[in-house]
């Protein structure tokens, strides 16, 4: 199959020219009088305010994304905290708490807990129970409190002997001190 030659006659109606806008101002300068001094220097100048604004430009953003770190670092934090708060106001069910109170109530009955012993013990779980009644304990507070409170939880249900965990209370949680 044969190729039929170019148009050599064939001329686009529009021809490549260089840009006009470098020219306009070598125009400017040199119709002004102005020398390749004055352009380097012009030229110079506009160099060093786009240098400047995009400085700014990065200073900006680089400041915007700090803040933007802050912001979720803090509210990670948050979360956290509301999380721990959770949890510690949910490690004991109101049957653990129900039992516990029923066998520190016998240890105190059969007069292996005195009276002292015997209030510090129910003022744990009443910080307990304040803190988890509280709108909005604080994670500390309540961490303390919850960690108690479950220590005994597990040493009652651990221990199927009233002296033996009535000495472990008084050991581990400093009952009547």
């Amino acid at each position: 199959m044969m190729v039929p030659p170019a148009d050599s006659r064939f001329h686009p109606s529009m021809q490549l020219q260089p840009s006009s806008a470098p020219l306009a101002v070598t125009t400017q300068l040199q119709g002004s009088g102005g020398s390749f001094e004055e352009m380097t220097s012009f030229l110079n100048e506009q160099q060093d305010k786009f240098v400047s604004l995009l400085r700014e430009e990065r200073e900006t953003a680089e400041r915007q994304r700090h803040e933007m770190e802050t912001k979720l670092d803090e509210q990670h934090r948050e979360t956290q905290q509301v999380r721990e708060v959770a949890s510690a106001m949910s490690c004991v069910s109101e049957a653990q708490l129900e039992l516990l109170q029923t066998r520190l109530d016998a240890l105190h009955q059969a007069k292996l807990l005195s009276d002292d012993e015997i209030g510090a013990l129910e003022d744990c779980i009443a910080d307990y129970i304040d803190c988890r009644s509280s709108l909005s304990p604080a994670a500390a507070e309540i961490g303390v409190a919850a960690e108690k409170v479950k220590k005994m939880v597990g040493l009652s249900e651990g221990m199927g002997k009233d002296g033996m965990l009535a000495r472990q209370l008084r050991r581990k949680l400093g009952a009547g001190q």
